[in-house]
């Protein structure tokens, strides 16, 4: 990689997924740079940036969420805040004193004199991270976020934004619900740190974060080194070696308590299509060349959906 790829001063509207943004710290990433991300770690991220592996790809919900945003937002300032006036849809922000960095906002309003920036989210699911509507009580990873797209205002001459209203769709179809972020220097500056420290890391070929867990990590490492040396061997350390075969032995131990599981849900549900718990649906039955299997829904469960006492429906 060559280090004068990150010393670009961006300039105008920064296209999220171009070339461009793949280069800069922004909004999107300070998550996974920080460790809070569920869909991206630090590691896969690093090679992202250096364009050492292909763009993430993109998933349903990525798509769910680009192609609803527009419909949230109208939504939003007519239904909910008309008293906000709308100054733009997303922009760029940058910095001249950080060229490494943007931030794309939804969209910015002006509230009595001041502007604010607003971001939509839509949500299939909450596993319990937002807290009351109203409130601040947003997950920390929509928090870094929204804190760096305003720290990216407060450079020389900036706009100096310091609220940031969020606008959640879901997980119910007539669902919206208001949150706010508030700006915090010194967490910015912590946060303008961590991520300057990582950006620098990129022009060094040692440089990359430890690889952490997540499922589905080493879809990402396998792309690094497409191509295979016939006859080749390389002696991996003990420690490694361990750890593989452990998760192996896990995974296999966690694939059979499934099974189980899914054994006594069918034996219990006789002929029924749906299976519920508490209201929630757990799964269905659905017919296959080998007689009848169990699914899970499209929308994913969680534990902490399920009501706290229950009787054994077997």
């Amino acid at each position: 990689m060559h280090t004068e790829a990150y010393q670009q001063q961006p300039s105008g509207h920064i296209l999220p997924g171009s070339d461009e943004h793949r280069r800069l710290v922004t909004g999107s990433k300070i998550s996974a740079i920080l460790g809070l991300s569920k869909f991206e770690t630090p590691a896969e991220l690093w090679h992202r940036m250096r364009d050492d592996v292909p763009p993430q790809e993109s998933t349903p919900a990525m798509r769910r969420g680009h192609n609803q945003e527009d419909s949230i937002l109208s939504w939003y300032f007519t239904e909910m805040r008309p008293d906000l006036e709308q100054t733009s849809g997303e922009q760029t922000f940058t910095r001249p004193d950080l060229p490494w960095a943007a931030a794309n906002p939804d969209a910015v309003a002006t509230e009595a004199d001041h502007s604010v920036f607003i971001d939509a989210k839509s949500i299939a699911r909450d596993g319990g991270e937002w807290g009351k509507p109203g409130t601040d009580q947003v997950p920390l990873y929509y928090v870094t976020q929204m804190m760096w797209a305003m720290h990216m205002t407060h450079g020389p001459d900036g706009l100096g934004v310091t609220r940031t209203y969020i606008i959640k769709h879901g997980p119910y179809v007539d669902q919206y619900d208001e949150y706010f972020v508030d700006y915090d220097p010194t967490l910015a500056d912590q946060i303008q740190q961590r991520c300057h420290t990582f950006h620098l890391s990129l022009a060094d070929e040692d440089g990359c974060p430890p690889i952490t867990d997540r499922a589905g990590t080493h879809r990402v490492f396998a792309k690094l080194h497409p191509d295979i040396v016939p006859d080749s061997v390389w002696e991996i350390s003990p420690a490694v070696a361990r750890d593989y075969l452990a998760a192996r032995d896990r995974t296999k131990a966690a694939q059979a308590a499934e099974d189980g599981a899914k054994a006594r849900i069918l034996t219990a549900m006789g002929t029924a299509k749906t299976a519920v718990c508490g209201g929630v649906k757990i799964g269905y039955r659905r017919p296959t060349k080998n007689g009848v299997s169990f699914y899970p829904p499209q929308r994913p469960v969680d534990v902490s959906d399920l009501p706290d006492e229950q009787e054994d429906a077997a």
